[in-house]
């Protein structure tokens, strides 16, 4: 039995989908949002429609994002939850929904250097709030008992903006223009 690619990618977006809603509370009103979502990422790939791919993605990480209960970022299991429940199904989903074009016979490139940059961009956000609570613990012990939900925001705000620059600070390479023979 042979498996097509759009059998593969539909049993990808349920499998993805089913995983987020293990991790998260789903009420009634999640299930119906990631159904709606789910059925409009399915029906964008089934019919090699890009957009609409890519908006049933955007409800379907909005739905769990609002479902995932996170009341820190400083324990082990809250940081495997988000990204379990959150970071790899979206980034999975994401990959193959962008990919849904009708010419299935063009390559798909993946450079290296921006998987790598957006790999360390999410790393970096999420390890910046327990790396600061070590640290802060290291430095003042009775300071970091606890850190308020404000202060990690604020510190995950201040390692984003900072890694943002720091990849929009370079400046482009001039690409050459490809030669027809």
């Amino acid at each position: 039995m042979r498996v097509s690619v759009i059998q593969l990618r539909i049993g990808l977006v349920i499998a993805m989908v089913a995983e987020m809603l293990i991790f998260t509370r789903a009420t009634g009103l999640t299930l119906i949002a990631m159904t709606v979502g789910t059925a409009t990422t399915l029906m964008g790939m089934m019919y090699f429609y890009r957009q609409a791919a890519a908006i049933g993605i955007l409800i379907i990480s909005g739905a769990a994002a609002a479902a995932i209960e996170i009341t820190s970022l400083t324990e082990v299991s809250t940081l495997l939850t988000a990204t379990f429940g959150m970071v790899i199904p979206v980034i999975v989903l994401m990959l193959d929904a962008l990919s849904a074009e009708l010419d299935e016979s063009t390559k798909i490139v993946v450079r290296r250097g921006p998987v790598l940059r957006i790999v360390g961009f999410v790393a970096a956000s999420m390890i910046s709030v327990p790396l600061v609570a070590f640290l802060t613990s290291i430095v003042a012990p009775g300071v970091a008992t606890r850190l308020p939900v404000l202060t990690e925001a604020a510190i995950i705000l201040v390692v984003a903006i900072a890694a943002l620059t720091a990849l929009t600070w370079r400046e482009p390479k001039a690409v050459k223009p490809e030669t027809s023979e």
